[in-house]
């Protein structure tokens, strides 16, 4: 049994400072809040004698300014033009785990023009989950991806992303942009462009973008072959998307 939920989503190229980035930080913290207090504390990660933010983040109410100087001290660097360049910012932070169910966090932003393929994503895990009902963690899991792809303007979200297929990748290819799971949202854009697959249950959500669930009543478990078939039947139906993004 899948002992960990993991919601990914990503968005294309965008510029963002640390002001923005902040206050869409502070808009899904709350969000996330709404769902469960279990997210009304974050310990961040990042520098620890040196900063001017608190070790732990209160998420009600949300401290902007607080937020835009924890981003501001946790840039990310590359090379650009045979120059060390700042090319976004990488942040992280978990809740206490004195509880039996806790979560961790990752963000990594560009804002670059060609970000690099683990840029601009937005990453939450619940874990441990074995001691948490069912019904529960799939309310949960579903108003969270939601709360994400709302706040970062996401092209794509994904509950425990992958193919799932048996073929391995290629050495030096990239897993594919648009990855199935059990449950994948896409925004109108790409929502359009996807076929419908077999059997998957389908949630239409407001301004066009849709949900799909692979295993719609029990918690997704990586390794349950009903449950690899049906995200893969999702891959299948992500096909266009894929063939579009590796054609750009």
């Amino acid at each position: 049994m899948t002992v960990f939920i993991d919601i990914v989503g990503s968005w294309g190229a965008r510029s963002e400072n640390p002001d923005t980035i902040a206050k869409r930080l502070a808009r899904w913290f709350a969000a996330l809040t709404e769902i469960d207090p279990l997210f009304e504390h974050w310990k961040r990660g990042g520098m620890r004698n040196r900063s001017v933010v608190p070790q732990m983040i209160e998420s009600l109410p949300p401290n902007v300014a607080e937020l835009r100087d924890w981003v501001a001290e946790n840039p990310s660097f590359g090379s650009r033009d045979g120059y060390k360049q700042e090319l976004g910012f990488r942040v992280h932070a978990r809740t206490p785990q004195e509880t039996g169910l806790f979560a961790d966090f990752w963000l990594w932003t560009s804002h670059t023009q060609s970000p690099g393929w683990f840029d601009n994503r937005i990453s939450v895990t619940f874990y441990p989950i074995e001691r948490s009902e069912t019904s529960y963690l799939i309310t949960l899991t579903r108003a969270a991806l939601l709360a994400s792809a709302a706040t970062w303007d996401c092209e794509w979200v994904a509950v425990a992303p992958g193919n799932y297929s048996n073929v391995r990748l290629a050495p030096g290819k990239l897993p594919e942009k648009f990855a199935s799971g059990w449950m994948v949202y896409l925004d109108k854009t790409h929502a359009d462009k996807m076929l419908e697959p077999e059997d998957i249950t389908v949630e239409r959500l407001d301004a066009g973008a849709v949900r799909r669930t692979a295993i719609k009543k029990e918690i997704f478990d990586r390794s349950n072959l009903i449950h690899r078939a049906a995200a893969r039947r999702i891959q299948a139906a992500l096909a266009p998307l894929n063939a579009e993004a590796e054609g750009a």
